[in-house]
């Protein structure tokens, strides 16, 4: 067969691709190395990643129900049960922490919960909790999981906290937002700004 002739040389080009799509084939079928399926394994998308198993509204819900139940009422068996977690100990590099017989207590965002979240116990009862939508430094929520500050505000208050200052955080301009209760300490919530469309972004309540 000579490639002068233009109808060989597409039967050969033809004949080119079908042995590369048998070749493609095989190669589908043929077993994958066990290195290779733990890899692809580890590079499936992480449980703890979109979507989430609960709304901004029912987060607030979580958020709030921890507010009710501080100082006394909060353990680590309850912030477990509030937010489906298995809260970690975090061991002391702090000595002058060590020395108040106090234990911490997180999750971190992408590892063992969908955000990030920590607690202080002593006597086995929450001194402090804190939540934010990662570790490290003050990101906005994920997308859809905006909880207005406009209605944070408004629901504390409705429920017996008192607003003490709101305070501005320049130059990122988020607001910290302080509140106090008897009996059950202060919080400070920081937001990215004081507007209609300002949101949550780290939740701080300690018992003082």
């Amino acid at each position: 067969m000579t490639l002068n002739n233009p109808r060989n040389i597409f039967v050969l080009l033809l004949a080119e691709m079908l042995c590369v799509f048998s070749l493609h084939s095989n190669a589908q079928d043929l077993p994958v190395p066990a290195n290779e399926a733990a890899n692809a394994s580890k590079n499936k998308i992480n449980k703890f990643d979109p979507p989430y198993t609960f709304t901004a509204d029912q987060l607030w819900e979580k958020l709030l129900n921890v507010a009710a139940s501080f100082p006394d009422g909060l353990t680590r068996t309850n912030i477990d049960k509030i937010f489906s977690t298995s809260l970690e100990r975090e061991a002391y590099s702090n000595p002058q922490i060590s020395k108040y017989e106090t234990e911490a207590w997180q999750v971190s965002q992408g590892k063992d919960w969908f955000f990030s979240m920590g607690a202080v116990l002593k006597n086995h009862k929450a001194i402090s909790f804190s939540f934010s939508w990662r570790d490290g430094p003050l990101v906005l929520p994920p997308r859809g999981m905006c909880i207005p500050m406009k209605k944070v505000e408004s629901t504390l208050l409705k429920y017996g906290w008192e607003s003490t200052s709101k305070l501005r955080m320049y130059p990122q301009y988020w607001v910290d937002y302080h509140f106090i209760k008897y009996m059950h300490g202060s919080m400070r919530i920081t937001s990215d700004g004081d507007g209609d469309a300002a949101c949550l972004l780290d939740f701080f309540i300690v018992n003082k």
